[in-house]
Protein backbone atom coordinates (compact mmCIF):
# COMPACT_ATOMS: atom_id res chain seq x y z
CA UNK A 1 0.00 0.00 0.00
CA UNK A 2 1.57 3.56 -1.33
CA UNK A 3 0.17 5.38 0.96
CA UNK A 4 0.02 9.24 0.85
CA UNK A 5 0.02 11.14 4.24
CA UNK A 6 -2.17 13.70 3.56
CA UNK A 7 -3.70 16.30 6.69
CA UNK A 8 -7.49 16.88 5.39
CA UNK A 9 -7.85 13.90 3.10
CA UNK A 10 -9.01 10.89 3.86
CA UNK A 11 -7.73 7.38 2.15
CA UNK A 12 -4.91 8.82 -0.31
CA UNK A 13 -2.76 6.42 -1.69
CA UNK A 14 -1.12 6.41 -5.32
CA UNK A 15 -1.27 2.95 -7.51
CA UNK A 16 2.55 3.20 -7.88
CA UNK A 17 4.36 0.10 -7.37
CA UNK A 18 1.46 -2.54 -7.80
CA UNK A 19 3.09 -5.90 -9.38
CA UNK A 20 1.48 -6.83 -12.74
CA UNK A 21 1.56 -10.50 -14.13
CA UNK A 22 3.37 -9.69 -16.78
CA UNK A 23 6.63 -8.58 -14.10
CA UNK A 24 6.13 -4.71 -15.07
CA UNK A 25 4.89 -2.67 -12.22
CA UNK A 26 2.72 0.56 -12.05
CA UNK A 27 4.41 3.92 -12.38
CA UNK A 28 5.14 5.98 -9.64
CA UNK A 29 3.14 9.34 -8.99
CA UNK A 30 1.07 9.32 -11.45
CA UNK A 31 -2.12 7.24 -10.06
CA UNK A 32 -3.62 8.72 -7.46
CA UNK A 33 -7.28 7.22 -5.53
CA UNK A 34 -8.47 9.56 -2.56
CA UNK A 35 -11.54 10.46 -0.56
CA UNK A 36 -13.63 14.12 -1.13
CA UNK A 37 -10.79 17.01 -1.63
CA UNK A 38 -12.96 19.71 0.42
CA UNK A 39 -10.73 19.32 3.58
CA UNK A 40 -7.81 19.65 1.57
CA UNK A 41 -5.14 22.05 3.92
CA UNK A 42 -2.49 24.56 2.17
CA UNK A 43 -0.23 21.22 3.07
CA UNK A 44 -1.68 19.02 1.04
CA UNK A 45 -2.08 21.11 -1.79
CA UNK A 46 1.79 21.81 -1.88
CA UNK A 47 1.41 17.46 -2.07
CA UNK A 48 -0.78 17.37 -4.50
CA UNK A 49 0.69 20.44 -7.01
CA UNK A 50 4.17 19.93 -6.58
CA UNK A 51 4.90 17.22 -5.83
CA UNK A 52 2.73 14.48 -7.89
CA UNK A 53 1.98 17.83 -10.65
CA UNK A 54 -1.90 16.47 -10.17
CA UNK A 55 -3.18 17.94 -13.74
CA UNK A 56 -6.79 16.05 -13.81
CA UNK A 57 -9.14 15.49 -11.16
CA UNK A 58 -12.19 13.16 -11.47
CA UNK A 59 -15.23 13.46 -9.08
CA UNK A 60 -16.94 10.78 -8.56
CA UNK A 61 -19.68 11.70 -6.29
CA UNK A 62 -23.31 13.02 -7.24
CA UNK A 63 -23.76 16.86 -7.77
CA UNK A 64 -25.54 16.69 -4.13
CA UNK A 65 -22.26 15.66 -2.69
CA UNK A 66 -20.21 18.16 -4.52
CA UNK A 67 -22.69 21.43 -3.43
CA UNK A 68 -22.59 20.46 0.16
CA UNK A 69 -18.58 19.82 0.19
CA UNK A 70 -16.96 20.95 -3.14
CA UNK A 71 -13.40 20.33 -3.84
CA UNK A 72 -10.73 22.49 -2.99
CA UNK A 73 -9.21 23.31 -6.55
CA UNK A 74 -5.79 22.26 -7.68
CA UNK A 75 -3.83 25.41 -9.18
CA UNK A 76 -3.47 23.80 -13.05
CA UNK A 77 -5.68 20.84 -12.39
CA UNK A 78 -8.97 20.31 -14.90
CA UNK A 79 -12.04 19.37 -12.38
CA UNK A 80 -14.54 16.75 -14.08
CA UNK A 81 -17.68 16.02 -11.94
CA UNK A 82 -18.56 12.73 -13.23
CA UNK A 83 -21.27 11.01 -11.15
CA UNK A 84 -21.20 7.14 -10.99
CA UNK A 85 -24.71 6.70 -9.73
CA UNK A 86 -27.91 8.86 -10.74
CA UNK A 87 -28.59 9.81 -7.55
CA UNK A 88 -28.19 8.98 -3.94
CA UNK A 89 -27.25 5.37 -2.97
CA UNK A 90 -27.83 3.48 0.35
CA UNK A 91 -24.47 3.50 1.69
CA UNK A 92 -22.11 4.98 -0.61
CA UNK A 93 -23.07 8.60 -1.24
CA UNK A 94 -23.58 10.47 1.72
CA UNK A 95 -25.35 13.68 1.12
CA UNK A 96 -27.15 15.48 4.14
CA UNK A 97 -30.21 14.39 5.65
CA UNK A 98 -31.99 17.44 7.76
CA UNK A 99 -30.67 15.99 10.97
CA UNK A 100 -27.68 18.52 11.47
CA UNK A 101 -25.72 16.73 14.09
CA UNK A 102 -24.04 14.07 12.03
CA UNK A 103 -23.65 11.43 14.99
CA UNK A 104 -27.38 11.25 15.13
CA UNK A 105 -27.91 11.44 11.39
CA UNK A 106 -25.62 8.04 11.51
CA UNK A 107 -27.33 6.84 14.38
CA UNK A 108 -30.36 7.38 12.52
CA UNK A 109 -29.01 5.79 9.19
CA UNK A 110 -27.24 2.78 10.51
CA UNK A 111 -31.02 1.97 12.49
CA UNK A 112 -32.73 2.19 9.31
CA UNK A 113 -30.73 -0.74 7.83
CA UNK A 114 -32.40 -3.44 10.60
CA UNK A 115 -28.82 -5.09 10.90
CA UNK A 116 -28.34 -5.35 6.92
CA UNK A 117 -25.32 -3.48 6.07
CA UNK A 118 -23.67 -5.72 4.37
CA UNK A 119 -26.49 -7.10 2.64
CA UNK A 120 -27.03 -3.59 1.40
CA UNK A 121 -23.27 -3.53 0.06
CA UNK A 122 -23.06 -6.23 -1.32
CA UNK A 123 -26.41 -5.59 -3.29
CA UNK A 124 -25.03 -2.15 -4.79
CA UNK A 125 -21.85 -3.31 -5.93
CA UNK A 126 -23.52 -5.09 -8.44
CA UNK A 127 -25.69 -2.38 -9.69
CA UNK A 128 -22.02 -0.28 -10.19
CA UNK A 129 -20.93 -2.73 -13.07
CA UNK A 130 -24.85 -3.31 -14.67
CA UNK A 131 -27.27 -0.45 -14.22
CA UNK A 132 -27.18 1.08 -17.62
CA UNK A 133 -26.31 4.79 -15.92
CA UNK A 134 -23.74 3.50 -13.82
CA UNK A 135 -21.87 1.28 -16.95
CA UNK A 136 -21.98 4.63 -18.92
CA UNK A 137 -20.09 6.86 -16.90
CA UNK A 138 -18.09 4.29 -15.87
CA UNK A 139 -17.49 4.38 -19.59
CA UNK A 140 -17.18 7.78 -19.68
CA UNK A 141 -14.43 7.80 -16.77
CA UNK A 142 -11.90 5.80 -18.56
CA UNK A 143 -12.76 8.12 -21.85
CA UNK A 144 -11.52 10.87 -19.38
CA UNK A 145 -8.20 8.73 -18.37
CA UNK A 146 -7.42 8.43 -21.88
CA UNK A 147 -7.18 12.02 -22.97
CA UNK A 148 -5.22 12.62 -19.88
CA UNK A 149 -1.97 13.92 -20.60
CA UNK A 150 1.04 14.68 -18.75
CA UNK A 151 1.35 14.73 -14.64
CA UNK A 152 -0.98 12.59 -11.89
CA UNK A 153 -4.59 11.79 -12.79
CA UNK A 154 -6.74 12.08 -9.01
CA UNK A 155 -9.76 10.42 -9.18
CA UNK A 156 -12.08 9.90 -5.25
CA UNK A 157 -15.69 10.10 -4.42
CA UNK A 158 -16.51 10.74 -0.56
CA UNK A 159 -14.80 8.22 1.30
CA UNK A 160 -12.71 6.95 -1.93
CA UNK A 161 -13.56 3.07 -1.24
CA UNK A 162 -16.36 2.41 -3.15
CA UNK A 163 -16.65 4.47 -6.42
CA UNK A 164 -12.87 5.08 -6.03
CA UNK A 165 -12.46 1.25 -5.53
CA UNK A 166 -14.38 -0.52 -8.68
CA UNK A 167 -13.08 2.45 -10.78
CA UNK A 168 -9.61 1.54 -9.25
CA UNK A 169 -10.33 -2.69 -9.53
CA UNK A 170 -10.86 -2.14 -13.44
CA UNK A 171 -7.71 -0.23 -14.02
CA UNK A 172 -5.74 -2.64 -12.28
CA UNK A 173 -7.57 -5.40 -14.52
CA UNK A 174 -7.29 -3.23 -17.90
CA UNK A 175 -2.96 -2.87 -16.75
CA UNK A 176 -2.70 -6.34 -16.11
CA UNK A 177 -3.02 -7.03 -12.29
CA UNK A 178 -3.87 -10.27 -10.96
CA UNK A 179 -6.98 -10.61 -8.87
CA UNK A 180 -4.44 -11.33 -5.75
CA UNK A 181 -3.01 -7.61 -5.95
CA UNK A 182 -6.40 -5.83 -6.98
CA UNK A 183 -8.22 -7.48 -4.55
CA UNK A 184 -5.04 -6.47 -1.98
CA UNK A 185 -5.47 -2.61 -3.30
CA UNK A 186 -9.09 -2.47 -2.80
CA UNK A 187 -9.15 -3.79 1.13
CA UNK A 188 -6.13 -1.11 1.78
CA UNK A 189 -8.82 1.12 2.23
CA UNK A 190 -9.33 -0.71 5.99
CA UNK A 191 -6.01 -0.11 6.59
CA UNK A 192 -5.82 3.58 5.33
CA UNK A 193 -9.03 4.14 7.48
CA UNK A 194 -8.05 1.65 10.42
CA UNK A 195 -8.14 5.32 12.69
CA UNK A 196 -11.03 6.82 11.58
CA UNK A 197 -12.99 3.42 12.02
CA UNK A 198 -11.63 3.08 15.15
CA UNK A 199 -12.88 6.80 16.35
CA UNK A 200 -16.02 5.59 14.90
CA UNK A 201 -16.60 2.69 16.99
CA UNK A 202 -16.08 3.91 19.72
CA UNK A 203 -18.50 7.46 18.84
CA UNK A 204 -21.23 5.49 17.82
CA UNK A 205 -21.34 2.84 20.84
CA UNK A 206 -20.71 6.39 22.81
CA UNK A 207 -23.82 8.14 21.84
CA UNK A 208 -25.80 4.61 21.46
CA UNK A 209 -24.79 2.08 24.08
CA UNK A 210 -25.44 -0.70 21.21
CA UNK A 211 -22.41 -2.10 19.87
CA UNK A 212 -23.95 -3.89 17.18
CA UNK A 213 -24.90 -0.64 15.84
CA UNK A 214 -21.34 0.51 15.96
CA UNK A 215 -20.64 -2.63 13.85
CA UNK A 216 -22.67 -1.80 11.66
CA UNK A 217 -21.60 1.89 10.84
CA UNK A 218 -18.46 0.82 10.40
CA UNK A 219 -18.98 -1.86 7.65
CA UNK A 220 -20.58 0.64 5.96
CA UNK A 221 -17.02 2.84 6.44
CA UNK A 222 -14.95 0.11 5.54
CA UNK A 223 -14.27 -2.35 2.38
CA UNK A 224 -14.76 -6.25 2.12
CA UNK A 225 -14.03 -8.75 -0.55
CA UNK A 226 -17.33 -9.79 -0.31
CA UNK A 227 -18.30 -6.10 -2.13
CA UNK A 228 -16.06 -6.21 -4.45
CA UNK A 229 -16.67 -9.77 -4.94
CA UNK A 230 -19.85 -9.20 -5.50
CA UNK A 231 -19.38 -7.10 -8.36
CA UNK A 232 -17.14 -9.41 -10.38
CA UNK A 233 -19.80 -12.15 -9.89
CA UNK A 234 -21.94 -9.35 -11.74
CA UNK A 235 -19.98 -9.25 -14.40
CA UNK A 236 -19.07 -12.85 -14.65
CA UNK A 237 -23.01 -13.61 -14.95
CA UNK A 238 -23.90 -10.67 -16.68
CA UNK A 239 -21.15 -10.87 -19.57
CA UNK A 240 -19.59 -13.39 -19.67
CA UNK A 241 -16.41 -12.15 -17.85
CA UNK A 242 -14.00 -9.30 -17.24
CA UNK A 243 -12.77 -9.14 -21.00
CA UNK A 244 -16.00 -8.54 -22.40
CA UNK A 245 -16.92 -6.15 -20.24
CA UNK A 246 -14.45 -4.29 -20.44
CA UNK A 247 -14.36 -4.42 -24.67
CA UNK A 248 -18.03 -4.29 -24.81
CA UNK A 249 -19.36 -2.30 -22.32
CA UNK A 250 -16.55 -0.06 -21.26
CA UNK A 251 -15.14 0.28 -25.53
CA UNK A 252 -11.85 -0.35 -24.27
CA UNK A 253 -10.17 -2.05 -27.32
CA UNK A 254 -6.99 -3.78 -27.09
CA UNK A 255 -4.98 -0.98 -28.67
CA UNK A 256 -6.59 1.15 -25.86
CA UNK A 257 -5.38 -1.34 -23.23
CA UNK A 258 -2.18 -1.21 -24.47
CA UNK A 259 -2.02 2.48 -24.68
CA UNK A 260 -2.68 2.63 -20.64
CA UNK A 261 -0.16 -0.47 -20.02
CA UNK A 262 2.61 1.57 -21.77
CA UNK A 263 1.37 5.56 -20.12
CA UNK A 264 1.24 4.19 -16.62
CA UNK A 265 3.60 0.95 -16.10
CA UNK A 266 6.93 0.46 -16.35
Amino acid sequence: MNLIKLEGIANARELGGILLKNGRRVKNGCLLRTGKLSGMTDGDLEVLRDRYHVTMVVDLRSELEESQHPDRQIPGALIHLHPIFPGSALGVTREEADEPDPMKKKLIFVRSLNGRAKEGMTSLYPMMVSDPYCVGQLKGFFSLLMKHGEGAFLWHCTAGKDRTGITAALLLWMLGASKEEIMEDYLATNEAMKEELSRLREEIYACSGDMSLAEQAVLLDSVSGEYLESAFGAIEKQYGGMERFIRKELGITQEMQQQLIEKYTK
